[in-house]
């Protein structure tokens, strides 16, 4: 299993929410944040491979109002927990 993560900017006029929507109904994307800086969106996938990354980064690229995609190929997790005790 390889962990994707990818950054989207979504074109001006486009809702971050109505993108951020489109992206949740991949059935590989785990996590979806609304970010500050150059990019709108962060999103976490899992794909069966490394080989099928490319084809999910497709599947990102073709729903409407993503305007540019910057994705990274996880090599090692050194932590990942989804809950913390604050």
């Amino acid at each position: 299993m390889a962990t994707l993560i990818t950054r989207i900017k979504t074109k001006p006029g486009c809702s971050i929410e109505d993108v951020g929507g489109g992206i949740a109904k991949l059935e590989e994307s785990c996590s979806i944040y609304h970010i500050t800086g150059d990019f709108d969106l962060m999103i976490i996938t899992k794909c069966p491979g490394q080989g099928k990354c490319g084809a999910v980064i497709e599947k990102i690229k073709e729903i409407k109002g993503v305007e540019r995609v910057n994705s990274e190929i996880v090599l090692k997790i050194l932590k990942e927990e989804l809950t913390v005790t604050l």
